[in-house]
């Protein structure tokens, strides 16, 4: 993958650098089983040996969550990704947007502590963007711990 400046690599890390996100969802359940959703996400992962440059994913999926049983759910969803680059120099952050494009999320979770109105939840997550300005598709896979406080 490359940009205007060249091609993007990640001196001095491993081969499989690992990476951090957030994720924040909101929605409403149409039936006990089934939660309509917009879900807003954002993975950081560093481009060089400091952790100064991040290649930046974010995504806002809208989609749904279907409560197999109570505690045991399938997630999914279609929506829009964004590619950019964040470069720490020293008068502060500058991004560079990269491209724009399709998403797909899949997703399964379980919450494992659970009341009336609050839950918490251990999940796995897939994102897959297709960028037509590159010529390219990132793939995120993420292990999730969530909080949810149910209205």
């Amino acid at each position: 993958m490359d940009n205007q400046y060249g091609d993007l690599d990640c001196a001095g890390c491993s081969s499989s650098p690992v990476a951090f996100g957030i994720a924040g969802y909101f929605g409403f359940f149409v039936n006990p089983q089934l939660m309509l959703m917009a879900e807003a996400d954002g993975t950081f992962q560093k481009l060089d040996a400091l952790g100064a440059n991040l290649l930046a994913q974010t995504s806002l999926i809208l989609g749904a969550r279907f409560n197999v049983n109570p505690q045991l759910y399938l997630k999914g969803g279609v929506g829009w990704a964004g590619l950019s680059i964040l470069y720490d120099d020293t008068v502060g952050t500058v991004e560079d947007e990269l491209a724009n494009g399709g998403a797909l999320m899949l997703g399964v979770g379980y919450e494992f502590l659970r009341n009336y109105n609050f839950a918490m939840d251990a999940s796995f997550k897939f994102i897959g963007a297709s960028y037509s300005d590159l010529d390219d598709e990132i793939y995120t896979g993420t292990i999730n711990l969530g909080i949810s406080w149910y209205l």
